[in-house]
């Protein structure tokens, strides 16, 4: 029998063989994929969807002897063009296309497999997952490195080192990886990023024309300049808002069901509820972050402010050791090298400029206190004392300029956490009390000194000064009250229009 009988049986006998091992004329093992395919890195239609056993890139050591023919282009579509002049080297299509979208789209079949050849001699064969192949959402990329680059840095705050570094590597790290286990934490992590940007952009624009922004900048931790923006301002408020609805969704939901699993990521998920409202910025002219004066007349039991809801049910509902354990730890009290001594002011601490309020504040409550409208007296007092203790904190007492109150008061959205549902009906009431402790209240909000980096709460302090001088009554009373918040909110005096 001669060699080429026996060569035609064999082919015969590996009818159920792999195609590429038919074409050769060589006996298929039948395996999945055959051992012929994979020493020699090419495709085997046996394998069953990716082939596993082969990587992605084949790396192929060009031997001795003639060179075998390339067996992977009889199993692609050939190339459209075949006019291509000899001088001209074919580049390989790029796997992945990125359209002006910035959403990706899979290689076709003529791109799925490329073989180019390196300057080593060896010969790079891509091996395709098909249709399994993941897509890169660059619109959920960007905001989430920019996060951990600049975002995070901004919401750690000022602090002494131990617990700066704690909470800067929460921001960065463990963030982050609670929104990997809940994609509803991740939707406003990424809703914040976006805030952050659309701000940068505005600062870029202000600066390329000329015009300083009124509170700052939107945060630039350590002098770091800002990555290359991609979008306009108003696509990425888009993705805010597209991500902050998604989120805020899954969040209600699971709050119906909180329990000792999902509490720390309903924590974050808060916190960013949070910052999104404060980013976002007024709603309309009688939005006054406390409430809206849409919201009725006072006549009825006022929900507080309802970003501030979910944190205190939270908060209420699990143990310090149970709700700040694991990723959240660094959020929580740590437990070891407290000092025992009172801290000092804000103000002394991170080096700003300390303002002299404790004349104002007490201007405002004799008026309070002589009042003839005993209704929401009570209320009234109880926000203002909360209120001078943050002022306190952050700015110190008397001439020595010295704190010896709670370090929790140097928190200053801590007035927000606390006032009760009777205040806020006061402000809805359009009380001339609760209106001028809000418009004091906006004297904090500034992201220059008490809440550094704040880029988030950039557009509020004047609005809410703006708008309390436009609602309350023309007596020269409440306008001699009004003018330290103007005065600390650099508003004219006398201005009463939109600071917006």
């Amino acid at each position: 029998m001669t060699s080429q009988t026996k060569t035609k049986r064999a082919h015969r006998k590996s009818r159920a063989g792999c195609t590429t091992c038919k074409r050769r004329r060589v006996k298929c093992d039948e395996q999945k994929p055959c051992g012929n395919c994979v020493r020699f890195g090419v495709p085997c239609d046996l394998a069953p969807g990716v082939v596993s056993d082969i990587p992605a890139v084949v790396q192929i050591r060009r031997g001795r002897g003639r060179p075998r023919k390339d067996w992977t282009s009889t199993s692609t579509t050939p190339p459209s063009s075949t006019n291509q002049s000899p001088n001209e080297k074919s580049l390989p299509e790029p796997l992945l296309q990125f359209p002006e979208n910035g959403v990706p789209s899979p290689p076709t079949s003529a791109e799925a497999v490329a073989t180019p050849e390196s300057t080593t001699g060896t010969t790079a064969l891509y091996q395709p997952p098909c249709a399994t192949l993941p897509l890169i959402n660059v619109d959920d990329a960007e905001p989430l490195l920019h996060f951990v680059q600049y975002t995070a840095a901004t919401l750690a705050g000022q602090g002494d080192g131990g617990n700066m570094c704690r909470i800067l590597r929460f921001w960065e790290r463990n963030a982050p990886q609670i929104g990997l286990r809940w994609p509803f934490a991740q939707h406003l992590i990424l809703s914040v990023a976006s805030f952050h940007l659309s701000e940068l952009v505005l600062e870029q624009e202000g600066a390329s024309s000329g015009h300083k922004k009124p509170d700052g900048d939107a945060g630039d931790p350590e002098g770091l300049r800002h990555p290359l923006l991609r979008r306009t301002r108003d696509e990425y408020l888009a993705l805010a808002q597209h991500h902050f609805s998604s989120g805020l969704a899954g969040f209600t939901c699971l709050m119906a069901h909180p329990d000792t699993s999902n509490c720390g990521a309903l924590y974050l998920s808060a916190i960013m509820v949070s910052y999104c409202t404060f980013a976002a910025g007024p709603t309309s002219a009688n939005d006054l972050l406390v409430c809206s004066l849409d919201d009725g007349d006072g006549s009825e039991d006022h929900q507080s402010i309802p970003f501030v809801h979910g944190l205190r049910i939270i908060y209420a509902s699990f143990t310090p050791e149970v709700l700040f354990a694991g990723l959240l730890a660094p959020l929580g009290p740590s437990g070891k090298g407290e000092s025992p001594e009172p801290p000092l002011p804000v103000c002394i601490r991170d080096g700003f400029k300390r303002i002299d309020w404790e004349p104002a504040l007490n201007g405002l409550r004799d008026f309070i206190g002589q009042s003839p409208d005993q209704e929401g007296f009570a209320a009234c007092l109880g926000a203002l004392e909360d209120l001078a203790a943050i002022f306190a904190a952050n700015y110190g007492c008397g001439p020595d300029g010295s704190y010896h109150g709670e370090p929790s008061n140097q928190f200053v959205f801590g007035w927000l956490y606390r006032i009760r549902n009777d205040f806020v009906g006061r402000i809805c009431a359009r009380d001339p009390r609760a209106l001028l402790l809000v418009a004091f209240y906006a004297v904090l909000l500034d992201s220059s000194t008490t809440v550094q980096q704040g880029w988030y709460i950039r557009r509020w302090s004047r609005h809410l000064v703006a708008r309390v001088g436009e609602l309350l009554p023309e007596e020269s009373e409440l306008e001699e009250r009004m003018r330290w918040p103007r005065e600390m909110t650099a508003l004219e005096v006398c201005d009463c229009g939109s600071g917006m």
